[in-house]
């Protein structure tokens, strides 16, 4: 039997997604690490601590951990335990799957529905040393929480199609999966055998 391969998402809204939520992220994690450092330096070297640092860098944080969360959920790379589905077929690899991915939705939209309620209350509480309202980041939790619905309807979708098609596997694209060139590599490999107390 044939199967159809999935149609890939369009070039620009992949371009889009890895923008929103991989390069922000990364940019937000330099604009902490640069208050971070800046705050150290004053206080304890000109003992004039910065107030808007601490602020600020809990805002960078709280969007960079949900927008992160989205890109790890696009990827399917999530933390999973996979000793059952890979023993099973096409089918019931599909059936998992989609259970977890309903669970999931289940999770998420009810989050949701309890941040839209914090959103309220927190529209009116001001966060010290920037002068912003603190809903700024409960829209974080919103906007992470609603990619992440996206990202797990349509690996819902995918598990769907997949009790028809013999060639169904799970989206997974590990963060591990990076190449290292020759010197990387044999560093790596030493690292792990000191770690794991194996002699070379």
């Amino acid at each position: 039997m044939q199967t159809v391969a999935a149609r890939p998402a369009p070039r620009w809204l992949r371009g889009t997604l890895t923008t929103v939520e991989e390069w922000v992220p990364a940019a937000l994690m330099g604009v902490m690490a640069v208050a971070i450092t800046a705050d150290v330096i004053m206080r304890y070297v000109f003992n004039h601590p910065l107030a808007w640092a601490g602020p600020l860098s809990m805002f960078c944080m709280v969007w960079m951990v949900y927008l992160g969360s989205a890109a790890i959920s696009r990827r399917g790379a999530h933390i999973c335990l996979d000793f059952l589905s890979g023993k099973l077929g096409h089918r019931g690899r599909a059936l998992i799957d989609l259970f977890v991915e309903a669970v999931t939705l289940f999770v998420l939209g009810t989050i949701c529905v309890a941040t839209v309620i914090y959103l309220e209350k927190a529209r009116f509480l001001i966060m010290p040393g920037i002068g912003v309202s603190k809903k700024y980041i409960t829209v974080a939790a919103l906007v992470g929480l609603g990619l992440m619905v996206i990202h797990s309807a349509v690996h819902a979708t995918r598990a769907v199609a997949g009790l028809r098609n013999p060639a169904y596997e799970r989206v997974n694209i590990p963060v591990e999966e990076v190449e290292l060139d020759d010197f990387d590599t044999r560093f790596v490999n030493v690292v792990s055998d000191e770690l794991t107390g194996k002699q070379g």
